[in-house]
Parts: structure tokens; C-alpha cells; sequence
């Protein structure tokens, strides 16, 4: 699995992670990387370092490793 995609801990939603900030919050992936989080029209937006957006579909997907969130698009490293 691409470490762009992953970020350490369990962050899970609504109660936790980019619900708790007014604007956006910078997430740093396990490649270093980052994805913006923020909140449009109550729904959860990603935005990956070359622009591109995904939409938080699904969340909270509880797994034996982690946590998933399902997403309408791939983010993509710069």
C-alpha cells in the first residue's frame, strides 16, 4: 500500500481530526507528504500537494490495522 496514502494513528470522523478546526488542517502522510483537509457544505475535502480534490465518501471504516476513509477520487504526491 502507498505510504502517500497513509497517515500514522487513527483519525476518525466526525468527532475527531478536521472537524475540530474552523478552516483547514495540514495532514503529513507517511511519505512526508501533505494533504489539506478541510470542510465544505459539511462534507470532508482533501487536497493533494498538485492541486487535485477528493471528497470523503465513507468514513470510518474500522479495520484490524487502522482506520479507512473512502474517498471519490485519488490523491496523487507532487
Amino acid at each position: 500500500m502507498s505510504l502517500y496514502r497513509r497517515v500514522a494513528g487513527r483519525v476518525r470522523l466526525p468527532h475527531g481530526g478536521v472537524f475540530r478546526i474552523r478552516r483547514s488542517a495540514a495532514i503529513e502522510t507517511l511519505s512526508g507528504d501533505t494533504l489539506t483537509a478541510s470542510l465544505r457544505d459539511g462534507s470532508v475535502i482533501l487536497t493533494d500537494e498538485n492541486g487535485g480534490v477528493a471528497t470523503v465518501t465513507q468514513a470510518d471504516i474500522l479495520q484490524s490495522n487502522g482506520v479507512i476513509h473512502v474517498t471519490d477520487a485519488v490523491s496523487l504526491p507532487q
